[in-house]
């Protein structure tokens, strides 16, 4: 049996696909295709290859691999475990959410590869095969508009979020338990939020303020004398926002 792994990573990182062995015995060679979107991944070559040099691994053209390795000393090699018998090494340079299969050569949906053992026989010509799959991933990235409380004790507050990026629709958890993207009549108060992507990738944001102004206070000195109608009225402000009407 032949697998290739599936990998979920972010645009623009470097990833190692896997091939894995299981059930082989007695092999001296082997011979199949490799294929990949040349429009998500960039291949950048072969890592880990458990036959060494004597394991052949081609760039043949932009979206196809080949792999080639025969045994120059004929003895049988047995693969019983899952076993990587060759990394191939990717650009992922497809931007969020797409994804690319790398998959096995197939004719009608049989696996078109070529295991000899040591006596000549041929294995697995229509063999047991997982294909893999690199598939880019974004989480939801947003920005935050909020809007203060103007008056004391009032609860007027806004916080709008513009959400982007990952894959829609997003869902939202809000501190205080609403589930809303946007809040309006918010006290003051410190909020924060959960928004999660339907890939169930997920973005928190904390420590949104809320505040308000204070209290607006205001006391009055008279200054002069009543009787004889000269008097002097300050009034003095404080808190609230200047300038007052």
């Amino acid at each position: 049996m032949f697998t290739l792994e599936e990998i979920t990573t972010a645009p623009d990182d470097t990833v190692l696909v896997g091939m894995l062995g299981e059930d082989l015995e007695d092999i001296v060679g082997m011979d199949f295709s490799i294929f990949y979107d040349s429009d998500i991944l960039e291949y950048l070559g072969d890592r880990d290859k458990l036959f060494g040099s004597d394991m052949s691994v081609v760039l043949v053209s932009p979206g196809e691999i080949k792999v080639l390795w025969f045994d120059p000393n004929v003895a049988g090699v047995d693969v019983l475990l899952e076993t990587v018998l060759v990394n191939f090494e990717f650009h992922l340079i497809g931007d969020c959410a797409t994804s690319s299969t790398v998959e096995f050569s197939k004719e009608d949906g049989a696996l078109e590869v070529s295991v000899i053992n040591s006596n000549n026989d041929v294995l697995l010509e229509n063999g047991i095969y997982d294909d893999g799959l690199v598939r880019a991933v974004c989480g939801p990235e947003a920005t935050v508009n909020k809007v203060d409380i103007a008056c004391f004790g009032t609860c007027t507050g806004i916080i709008q979020l513009d959400v982007g990026s990952g894959v829609p629709p997003y869902f939202f958890e809000w501190s205080d338990g609403n589930m809303n993207e946007d809040r309006t009549g918010l006290c003051a108060g410190i909020y924060s939020v959960t928004i999660t992507d339907s890939d169930n990738e997920s973005l928190e944001i904390n420590d949104i303020e809320i505040v308000e102004n204070d209290e607006i206070l205001a006391n009055v000195d008279l200054d002069g004398n009543c009787e004889n109608g000269n008097v002097t009225v300050t009034l003095n402000i404080s808190g609230g926002e200047a300038p007052y009407d």
